[in-house]
Order: structure tokens, then sequence, then C-alpha cells
């Protein structure tokens, strides 16, 4: 795919998928396939070795393609957002009619809703998911959950209370 055919709101879903890259690797990326750098000018101008390069290009080119952010370039960024946007408010609305609730907005809860250890919950504040909303749409993202520091142990913690979180949602806390 050429970047010249891209329309605008795909350059934008580009741009999004490049923010998920380090400084360094957008610019190793940037500088080894616009530019045509070598990777030896790229290595001694980083004071690394070649090797190292690879390994950075590689890394960057794995994050790139990650499903979940390569349809924001294809399909555009704010195309793919409201699509998620929509599938969110169907998905809340589904829920709320099999848990007969009504005018509740489920993904506008409050974490603290759901019947999670205090540790799992402080968490999540320091991490700013302060919605339901939040959690979904980090959980969008292959790697989201797994940027929170120290959310795994938690949710591991966390285990016995998923059953109880219908419960808390349908009881209207």
């Amino acid at each position: 795919m050429d970047y010249a055919t891209l329309i605008a709101d795909q350059q934008a879903g580009l741009a999004n998928l490049l923010d998920q890259l380090t400084e360094r690797e957008r610019f190793v990326l940037d500088k080894h396939y616009r530019e045509g750098a070598s990777m030896k000018a790229l290595a001694d101008q980083h004071h690394v070795n070649e090797n190292r390069i690879r390994q950075i290009i590689r890394h960057a080119v794995k994050k790139c393609q990650v499903k979940e952010l390569l349809l924001y370039v294809a399909d555009g960024f704010a195309a793919r957002t409201n699509a998620l946007t929509e599938q969110a408010a169907q998905a809340e609305r589904l829920y709320c009619q099999h848990l007969s609730m009504e005018g509740v907005h489920l993904y506008r809860l409050e974490a603290g809703a759901l019947d999670l250890p205090v540790k799992v919950l402080h968490t999540l504040d320091r991490a700013s998911v302060h919605a339901i909303r939040d959690l979904v749409i980090l959980s969008q993202y292959e790697a989201g959950l797994c940027r929170i520091r120290m959310l795994g142990a938690s949710l591991g913690e966390a285990d016995h209370s998923a059953p109880a979180i219908g419960r808390t949602v349908a009881s209207g806390v």
C-alpha cells in the first residue's frame, strides 16, 4: 500500500499505529525505509551494533502487525472508531436487555461498581481506568491490559469475583 494512495482518514490511522512505537523505533524505521539508510549507518549513529538495529526494526514491525491497529489504517481512524463505538453501544443494549436494565449505561458505570478487590481498583485508578468503558477500550488492544503495571497479579486474585460482576451491575450498584 502506497502512502500517497491513502485517504486522510487512513493516514490518521497510520499515525495512530506509528504512535504505538517508541521514538527510537519510529526514527530507525523512517531512516531505514524512507531514506534508505543502511543498518550499519544507523548502528553507528546510535552507537549500537547492526544486530541491535535489526532487533529494533523486527520489534517495531511486529508491533505494527497487530490486527486491531492495522484495522485503523485499512478502515480509516474515524471510521474504525465509529464502528467500535457502535459495536460497544449495541453490546451494551443487548446486555442491558438481557439483564432487564433500563436507562442504565453499563459502560459508563464506575469501575468501583464491580465487585473487585481494593488492590485491583487502586491499580485501575492509577492507570486512569475509571469507568467500565475505559477498561473495554483498553482491552481492544492486544497489549492494552498488559500495560497496566501489576494488573495481571491483581486480576489473578480477582478471578473469584468474575461471576459477581454481572450481579453487581444488574443490581444497579
